[in-house]
């Protein structure tokens, strides 16, 4: 009997050994899994030769880890063969039990593949259902992996506020290890549309330097790629080929398709710009061949446009013609995608706000569902003259009630709300942004306060009435609101005069965002409301830093930044500068 005991204590004993030591093994495996993910783009063929590895032993791994795995040789054949090639693979992973992580990830790789297919309203559904549930990643390296391609999305579309919101968050959540890789590259791509050749070289170093530091080759080399591309198109040629020569060797070993046919296009350039058409020739053949796997339009664009200009240098008309007319096709096609993916936005925006709206009203179905079952069982065990004078004493209590409680919202909302716009009233928003302000300095947070006044408003008043002025009001409030958190107090304290507090923002954050509200303001389309004027507004800027906490000194400062921006001529954003006092 002792010996018997004496057995089954000792394998007890096993048992839990051998869990522990899986248990360690499992988190060893996912710790390596983690290693690997990391160094994918900045080492691919190991990566690609460590992974064959994993699948080899696919079967020894637990579930989760499988996906891992399987995540990771998606992402290696997104690397060498582009997003449409695993759309049907992304999809069935989704469907499976993963976890939140690698399901978030995924999503964003579905974003990438919807746009090459040019499916833009599946790209924006799967970008929205991100973005609502992206509260819900607690892992800085995941939420960049997904807010990458989101602020990708909105460059391509041309939504400079809307990326730059983007990147501006991707930042936020970058760790001291990363330096910001690739906020900083996302922001100088973003800059190729909208800066001049210096001002983009300014953007393109940075991002040179951050993703250099941290070992990201394959990010640094494609900033330098489309940066020597720059050059190349502001006719500064020997800035290209001195950029060229720093990165032409690794970009050519990376072996990722769009970069290596990207450096021999602008070799063949090159080349071209030197006459040296045999040259020119060669590289092309082999920017067609490198890439020849990838699904970038943007660079079949480039390569067929370098194509037409060395046949037409050398005399061959016919075959130049032939190579204009793809490049033209491909440009027409990419203008398209740009205005496709713009009313998709607007499209997606309007069928996720119908689905919000009937999910609200099942929910109010169901309550009512709810409280008929209620009435049910309560006549199934009293009588029915019973019911019937409780029912009209409850029906009664409830329309009391309800009275009582809508007449007090509404006078409340009378009283501390601006009827016109929503938005507080000066006596509301004083109280509000009281409570902020003293929140704020008792924690030692900062603070900052944006006020803006409509440029001329007066004379739209008096040009075309007061209905149309009434409409201006609505329409800079709903836009600026886009912009805005839950806990900031925007007011309306004058006619044309608005003011935000921001609690916990720095000054140069309120400064970005005075800037987005401006830029969106002189954009809104006037003609909507059935006539065509100038909009735009002038905006004053600080924060506690320069103004202390006290309400009314914040709002005295900003308003002597705001007097500046509409001496310097309005439509601008000043910051409040003590010394300049």
């Amino acid at each position: 009997m002792f010996n018997s005991l004496h057995l089954r204590k000792s394998r007890s004993i096993l048992a839990a050994a051998f869990l522990l030591i899986s248990c360690q093994v499992s988190a060893d495996n996912w710790a390596a899994l983690t290693e690997l993910d990391k160094i994918k783009t900045q080492n691919f063929e190991q990566f690609s030769s460590s992974l064959d590895e994993w699948l080899v032993k696919d079967t020894e791994l637990n579930v989760k880890e499988q996906h891992y795995v399987k995540f990771l040789d998606l992402f290696r054949n997104v690397y060498l063969k582009g997003y449409t090639s695993v759309i049907d693979e992304i999809e069935q992973m989704l469907q499976q039990d993963l976890p939140l992580t690698l399901k978030f990830r995924l999503s964003a790789l579905a974003v990438n593949a919807y746009q090459i297919k040019r499916d833009f309203r599946k790209a924006f559904l799967y970008a929205d259902d991100i973005l609502r549930t992206a509260n819900e990643i607690d892992d800085a390296y995941t939420l960049r992996q997904v807010l990458a391609p989101m602020a990708h999305l909105y460059i391509d579309a041309r939504q400079k506020d809307l990326a730059q919101f983007y990147i501006e968050r991707l930042r936020a959540v970058t760790q001291q290890e990363d330096r910001a890789c690739f906020a900083d590259y996302l922001d100088f791509r973003l800059h190729i549309y909208f800066s001049s050749i210096d001002e983009l070289s300014t953007h393109a170093q940075a991002a040179v330097n951050s993703c250099k530091d941290v070992g990201e080759t394959l990010w640094q080399d494609l900033a330098y790629a489309q940066w020597a591309k720059a050059y190349l198109d502001n006719n500064q040629i020997d800035d290209a080929i001195t950029l060229m020569d720093q990165f032409r060797a690794s970009a050519l070993a990376s072996s990722y398709p769009v970069l290596v046919g990207s450096v021999y296009n602008v070799d063949a350039n090159i080349a071209l710009e030197r006459k040296d058409y045999i040259s020119a020739k060669r590289y092309l053949k082999l920017a067609f061949e490198k890439s020849a796997s990838n699904e970038s339009q943007e660079l079949r664009m480039y390569l067929n446009e370098t194509a037409y200009k060395i046949a037409f240098n050398e005399g061959n008309f016919e075959q130049a013609l032939e190579y204009y007319k793809v490049f033209k096709q491909i440009a027409n096609l990419l203008d398209k995608d740009r205005a496709d993916k713009q009313l998709s936005y607007e499209l997606v925006k309007s069928e996720i706000e119908v689905k919000n709206q009937r999910i609200e009203l099942l929910n109010k179905d169901n309550e009512l569902l709810y409280l008929q079952k209620n009435v049910y069982e309560s006549e199934a065990k009293q009588n029915r003259l019973l019911v019937l004078v409780l029912a009209s004493v409850l029906v009664l209590a409830i329309v009391m009630a309800y009275r009582g409680i809508t007449g007090r919202r509404r006078f409340k909302r009378i009283a501390e709300y601006d009827h016109l716009t929503g938005i507080s009233n000066r006596y509301h928003f004083n109280n509000q942004a009281q409570v902020a302000l003293d929140y704020c300095e008792s924690n030692a947070k900062p603070v900052a306060l944006i006020l803006f006044d409509l440029d001329f408003f007066k004379n739209i008043n008096d040009t075309y009435g007061h209905a149309i002025g009434d409409w201006t009001l609505q329409q800079v409030v709903n836009t600026c609101r886009n912009f805005m958190r839950n806990n900031d107090v925007f007011g309306r304290i004058g006619g044309e005069e608005f003011v935000v507090v921001l609690p916990g923002c720095h000054t140069d954050k309120a400064l970005l965002l005075a800037e987005i509200c401006r830029d969106a303001i002189a954009n809104i389309d006037t003609a909507v409301s059935g006539t065509e004027f100038a909009l735009t507004a002038s905006f004053g800027v600080t924060g506690a830093d320069s103004s202390g906490y006290q309400l009314k000194q914040l709002l005295a400062d900003a308003d002597s930044a705001m007097y500046r921006a509409k001496e310097a001529g309005r439509n601008q954003v000043v910051s409040f500068a003590p010394e300049q006092e």
